[in-house]
């Protein structure tokens, strides 16, 4: 990624025996006119995350010279991260920048203890890949 991802940022206590949320996205836009606006709606929906009830931390990254942007985020669970995604910021922007995507954006969660947080890049970067190998790669039916 290219700016680094911004630190991950704790917004609960974390207990390490407990099962939370993870989630990653991305997002490709189709051009660069559009990246000011997209990533101010980037900062209004980071307070969204930051005041989200369920929300325990979050990063995000981009790799502006493919204008890729990412998130990365942990959740107290489904519920929390459903409520957040349904919120008037957040959906508006999904309604706003749908046309602005060059294809479909991943939305990934999986499981992960206390104890794993914060999440790591790395990991939620080859949960993408492996999400394009596989969509690439379809099964003949």
């Amino acid at each position: 990624m290219f700016p680094p991802p911004q630190p991950w940022k704790q917004l609960a206590a974390i207990d390490p025996d407990q099962e939370y949320l993870a989630f990653t996205s991305r997002f490709a836009l189709r051009s660069v006119l559009r990246a000011p606006a997209f990533m101010g709606a980037a900062l209004g929906i980071m307070k969204q995350v930051e005041a989200a009830p369920g929300a325990v931390g979050y990063s995000l990254g981009s790799h502006l010279p493919g204008l890729y942007f990412y998130t990365l985020s942990a959740w107290q669970d489904d519920e929390s991260l459903r409520a957040f995604s349904r919120a008037l910021q957040h959906g508006q922007s999904l309604k706003t920048f749908h046309r602005d995507m060059r294809g479909p954006s991943p939305f990934i969660r999986w499981p992960v203890r206390g104890r794993e947080l914060p999440l790591r890049w790395a990991d939620a970067l080859e949960r993408i890949r492996q999400f394009d190998e596989q969509r690439r790669v379809a099964p003949a039916t």
